[in-house]
């Protein structure tokens, strides 16, 4: 057999290898679906959490009006037709996703009400991992040219971290970030 006949098969195993774990959701409802390994968590995404209101896109964190005051901030500061939905509350922290037509912003925050950054949660080189990770599903799904450098809209669900690039939104289950996690206890 010609050897460029059998790094087909290699190769489609590599990424099968280096896709396990991550999917990815596209901004565009009518893209490609995440692949079958897909982390949606189970259940609510209230995990020993307050539970969490929205007046308009404006979230309310039951009695934790700091936390509450900051995603005002950010709600405020959208327009009103952006959605807004709770993607993790527990004891430490809530993290919010808002959906406004295809752009889309989040905040997460601990129930002190201080924002929490991706540094606070990871340590180390974890931006060329995320990358990395990003770049490997988005060639998957033929989008071998998308950006994945920019890291500045993210937000936790119970069982991962979601990064929202241009192209989709890569989830990272949070037992592949441990090599990176600060303080895994928090997550």
């Amino acid at each position: 057999m010609p050897s460029g006949q059998r790094s087909g098969p290699a190769l489609l195993l590599v990424l099968l290898v280096a896709l396990a774990g991550c999917t990815s959701r596209s901004s565009d409802p009518g893209a490609i679906a995440a692949p079958s390994t897909s982390i949606a968590p189970l259940g609510s995404p209230t995990v020993g959490g307050p539970a969490v209101t929205f007046s308009g896109n404006r979230p309310q964190v039951a009695g934790h009006p700091a936390a509450s005051s900051v995603l005002d901030v950010t709600g405020t500061g959208l327009q009103p037709s952006c959605q807004p939905v709770t993607e993790r509350s527990d004891p430490n922290l809530v993290s919010i996703l808002w959906h406004c037509g295809s752009q889309v912003t989040a905040a997460t925050v601990t129930l002190s009400g201080r924002p929490v950054e991706l540094g606070d949660i990871l340590k180390g080189d974890y931006r060329s991992y995320l990358s990395s990770v990003a770049t490997t599903q988005f060639a998957y799904e033929n989008l071998a040219h998308a950006a994945t450098t920019d890291f500045s809209t993210w937000y936790l669900t119970p069982a991962a971290l979601a990064v929202v690039f241009p192209d989709g939104i890569v989830s990272y289950p949070i037992p592949s970030l441990s090599a990176y996690l600060s303080d895994p206890s928090s997550l």
